[in-house]
């Protein structure tokens, strides 16, 4: 099917609120996500000594180097894979109410349990 088709049928059959289908997993699921993702992530920019390396660049007028790209990059990956960890349920209970072939609609309660169940 296309997306203009999966479109047309979603709001032929649920109207607008069919687009929303699975949006307050996602809620529960990035909201405390992104703020651990931040938090972790200037975490290990402290302990890298990023800005450190970014004040010395900076009094030398130079642009980014190699050393600090890495290091924002592994502290990135580092912190992605993290949060990962802790979101990847809740991900799967969204995923599950988005894709629910049902005529009803799934309460986001029964479905962590029935995740967390399986």
């Amino acid at each position: 099917m296309s997306y203009r088709e999966e479109i047309s049928k979603i709001y032929k059959t649920e109207g607008l609120f069919g687009f929303t289908r699975g949006y307050t997993a996602m809620l529960c699921r990035d909201s405390p996500g992104f703020g651990v993702y931040f938090c972790l992530f200037e975490c290990f920019k402290v302990k890298m000594g990023i800005p450190q390396l970014e004040q010395k660049l900076k009094e030398e007028d130079k642009h980014i180097s190699g050393q600090l790209a890495i290091k924002k990059f592994l502290c990135g990956g580092t912190a992605g894979c993290i949060t990962w960890t802790f979101c990847y349920p809740m991900d799967t209970v969204k995923s599950k109410m988005q894709t629910y072939q049902g005529a009803d609609r799934l309460k986001l309660l029964n479905v962590i349990r029935t995740v967390a169940a399986e």
